[in-house]
């Protein structure tokens, strides 16, 4: 009986363990999209996805300062120096619908690229947000949004 409860211990333990580790693997390290040592956050600004199917693309034409999130709560996060950027952005998303137990429908949703210009202060946290609408004849359109 005392072998078997710590067993179910272990098990228990092992199992907690295996999920925080696949929960942490989704999350993306910070991109900083200048060259030299990382920067204090008050000397840079920092761009945060807010919704998961954002991709940055490329920042001032550099696809090297790439990112999009990993996860459904829109992880991704960008730190640039002060000063105006250009960002190029696209819209990548998979909507699953279950209708049944043995049905399920995915919907892909692809935005064409956007390029956004943005004067970016040190020191401020920006989100990056998408406005999204469909047609009534299925086609699918989206527009980027940057707040503080």
């Amino acid at each position: 009986m005392f072998m078997e409860t710590n067993l179910k211990r272990i098990i228990i333990l092992l199992f907690v363990t295996a999920c925080i580790s696949l929960i942490s693997a989704c999350a993306q390290a910070p991109v900083n999209a200048y060259e030299g040592e990382p920067l204090s956050l008050d000397k840079v600004a920092v761009i945060r996805c807010f919704v998961n199917a954002i991709h940055i693309d490329s920042i001032d034409g550099n696809k090297a300062y790439s990112a999009h999130s990993a996860s459904i709560d829109g992880d991704c996060e960008v730190r640039v120096l002060p000063g105006t950027h250009e960002l190029e952005l696209s819209y990548k998303s998979e909507i699953t619908s279950v209708y049944t137990a043995y049905y399920m429908k995915t919907e892909s949703r692809t935005g064409a690229p956007i390029k956004l210009k943005h004067n970016f202060e040190a020191g401020k946290v920006y989100r990056l947000m998408a406005f999204t609408s469909e047609g009534a004849n299925g086609s699918f359109s989206w527009e980027p949004s940057i707040s503080e």
